[in-house]
């Protein structure tokens, strides 16, 4: 190995894929924990239902998870895999 290779060997970047966003953190909430109340997350993250109703569609149009409206009770979000 010569030195200019040692050189660009060290001036790599190695990039992180430890960055999340709240998408990303919701979606891993849901997955882990099964099923989770779409007001939780309201209040666990601090943002709008609404908001959440929105991101939760795009994930259940992809696959990602399901969303639950209950006959009583507020509307969770499951895993795709969720059996109850």
């Amino acid at each position: 190995m010569g030195l200019l290779e040692k050189i660009n060997q060290k001036q790599q970047i190695k990039i992180s894929s430890n960055y999340n966003t709240v998408l990303d953190d919701i979606y891993n909430l849901v997955k882990k924990q099964g099923c989770v109340k779409i007001n939780f997350i309201a209040d666990e993250f601090n943002l709008p239902i609404k908001q959440i109703e929105e991101w939760a569609l795009i994930m259940e149009k992809n696959n990602l998870m399901n969303i639950h409206y209950p006959i009583v009770g507020k509307p969770e979000l499951r895993n795709i895999n969720f059996k109850k």
